[in-house]
């Protein structure tokens, strides 16, 4: 199926759309900005990255493959982020999108959720949150 036809269908109806403050959000699986639009979409694209963590609480980078798209269980390829520093880690995710022309325009959000990861990760009291402006 088109990746339009998937959009129109996911956009207003999916279970991992969530409004709030007038917001309109997403938590699907290969979504980095978690908005609720076409071009972050990872249900709709054929294209997709996701950095989150495993269950040891390494970051991991999955990529979808779009050939194999009808075999959902090797759909993914997943490689751990576990060497090195956080230079290493965003090299690797650098030469994953951009550099081989895959999403390149995810390439900021795949570095800025893996910096995210890796802080709550390394500091004990986890991600300090900036306090929001009011209006």
């Amino acid at each position: 199926m088109s990746a339009n036809v998937v959009w129109n269908i996911v956009r207003k109806t999916s279970a991992y759309r969530v409004k709030r403050s007038g917001l309109d959000l997403s938590r699907e699986p290969g979504n980095l900005t978690n908005t609720n639009t076409f071009k972050s979409s990872g249900l709709a694209q054929s294209k997709t990255v996701d950095v989150n963590l495993d269950a040891r609480g390494n970051p991991t980078l999955a990529v979808s493959v779009p050939a194999r798209a009808n075999k959902p269980a090797s759909s993914k390829f997943v490689v751990r982020l576990t060497r090195g520093k956080l230079a290493r880690r965003a090299k690797n995710v650098t030469n994953t999108t951009s550099k081989v022309f895959f999403r390149r325009d995810l390439e900021k959000a795949a570095l800025a959720r893996l910096t995210r990861l890796h802080l709550a990760r390394t500091r004990p009291g986890g991600v300090n949150k900036t306090p929001r402006a009011r209006r």
